[in-house]
């Protein structure tokens, strides 16, 4: 492990940059028409979906048969599709918009194109399947748990514990995952719920080393509201055509939902794609006085080895209590955001992981700008 010293700043650079050309080139495409499928919409509801202030779509389009609600400093790399489509100030949408009422402020930019009337509804939400719940209930607790396909009533998987899904076709009633759980699918995924998903904060749903980040289909029947917890991570693909989902503030989703509400708390990262980059503030770019360099005061970018899961990725996060904001699978890199403001404070945070030695990572860096050189 190191410091990669010995490696031109744009190089990582070009890492995290050409990541954002690659969404920008994938979703702006200059043309404005009407989406005709589910494939290409990271989110898209019956009734609404609203972004909560300084929400980030990485990548992937948002959609609804009734209103878009964009709030206030949201980038989204995407195209919008709804009836009505509301953007706060601030708001920049690298994408096309297509609606048939927009109301959006001054301060508001669209970089694609825009296209009214649009003929509704954009997407007709499937009916979940029907299933056969079991009687059995289940806790988990620690760190030592999996459980086989099948039918069960209640699963619940305690505070600070871990659950690995052997893959197949899960039936159940409920499930609650606790306060900094993991819940892991080690391969292909189906989890029917009946009842009530929900969890508290700081919990994980995370692909298995040899698992597509999308491998899990979660199907949930109720109208009863789909809750995801604060600081989470979440991958998966939900559909929920009865209820409302709310993904909490500051959580990091990959995947795709369709529900008949969706919101996202705030300051939160949304991505249809494994790769995913959050923007930089402007607020927390420094210059270092000795040598003109410029970089986000508070991130840290990181390269693991191989054989490194994203498990070790947040065991390194929380080390420095940060956030993971960004992954480049190709490098298996990541972006960790943390809560510091001047550069002795990230020197500190630094120091502690390269004290670390871990043999899983491969070296760190400040996230440089590209404007820097």
């Amino acid at each position: 492990m190191k410091r990669l010293q010995n490696v031109k700043r744009h190089h990582v650079i070009s890492a995290t940059a050409l990541v954002g050309v690659a969404l920008f080139a994938l979703n702006f495409n200059g043309t404005s028409q009407q989406s005709s499928g589910f494939e290409d919409f990271v989110l898209f509801a019956e009734k609404e979906v609203m972004l909560e202030n300084e929400v980030q779509v990485s990548s992937g389009n948002l959609g609804s048969n009734n209103i878009v609600d964009i709030q206030k400093d949201n980038i989204i790399s995407g195209d919008l599709f709804a009836d009505k489509i509301t953007l706060d100030k601030n708001a920049v949408i690298n994408g096309n918009v297509s609606f048939n009422t927009l109301q959006i402020k001054k301060e508001t930019e669209i970089l694609g194109l825009t296209t009214t009337p649009i003929s509704l509804p954009i997407v007709e939400l499937p009916d979940a399947p029907d299933f056969q719940t079991g009687n059995q209930d289940f806790t988990f607790q620690g760190e030592n748990n999996t459980l086989p396909s099948g039918n069960y009533r209640n699963i619940t998987l305690e505070k600070d514990s871990k659950l690995i899904l052997t893959g197949g076709i899960y039936n159940i009633a409920r499930l609650f995952i606790k306060e900094n759980s993991t819940l892991v699918f080690e391969t292909q995924t189906i989890l029917n719920i009946e009842r009530e998903l929900k969890s508290q904060q700081k919990i994980s749903i995370l692909a298995g080393p040899n698992a597509q980040f999308n491998a899990l289909q979660i199907n949930y029947i109720d109208k009863k509201p789909v809750q995801f917890g604060k600081n989470s991570f979440l991958n998966f693909k939900l559909l929920a055509p009865e209820a409302d989902v709310r993904i909490g503030e500051q959580s990091t989703f990959k995947g795709q939902i369709f529900a008949n509400k969706i919101t996202v708390g705030k300051s939160s990262l949304l991505s249809i794609a494994d790769v995913f980059v959050k923007i930089s503030d402007l607020r927390n770019i420094i210059t270092d006085e000795e040598d003109g360099s410029r970089f986000a005061v508070n991130e840290i970018v990181v390269n693991f080895k191989d054989d490194a899961t994203r498990e070790d990725a947040d065991a390194i996060a929380r080390i420095v209590n940060g956030t993971i904001t960004g992954f480049v699978p190709s490098a298996n890199m990541y972006q960790i955001e943390v809560a510091t403001s001047d550069i002795a404070g990230l020197e500190q945070l630094i120091n502690e992981i390269e004290m670390l030695n871990n043999p899983k990572i491969e070296g760190f860096i400040k996230n440089y700008l590209l404007n820097a050189l």
